[in-house]
């Protein structure tokens, strides 16, 4: 369960910066 929840808040972090870096 925690391995997940660390994947999903990995995933989630990774999204925004490639968003930020992109904007």
């Amino acid at each position: 369960m925690s391995n997940y929840l660390i994947s999903g808040a990995a995933g989630f972090i990774a999204f925004r910066v490639a968003e930020l870096l992109l904007e």
